[in-house]
């Protein structure tokens, strides 16, 4: 089922500015902008502008390193799970 929607023309530029930003167009963004809202998806954007601007300047930290730190972490509270029962 199809339904138009008349968007207002602030909406309709900040939509194509929010695109343009997410390098999609305007219409992959409706639902998330219809579910979540405009400054959820504004702000989501730009958080994962930040963090692939972090990864491409070196500042990630490796799968690898992630992976040994989560499982030291689970372990601990596995640890605390075994010692409380």
């Amino acid at each position: 089922m199809s339904i138009a929607v008349v968007l207002k023309p602030a909406h309709k530029r900040r939509l194509a500015r929010l695109a343009r930003e997410a390098g999609c167009e305007p219409q992959d963004l409706l639902d998330d902008v219809f579910k979540f809202g405009f400054d959820f998806v504004e702000q989501d954007i730009r958080e994962t502008g930040k963090g692939i601007a972090e990864l491409e300047a070196g500042k990630g930290i490796p799968h690898g390193q992630v992976m040994i730190e989560a499982r030291a972490v689970i372990a601990r509270h596995a640890g605390k799970q075994k010692a409380a029962a």
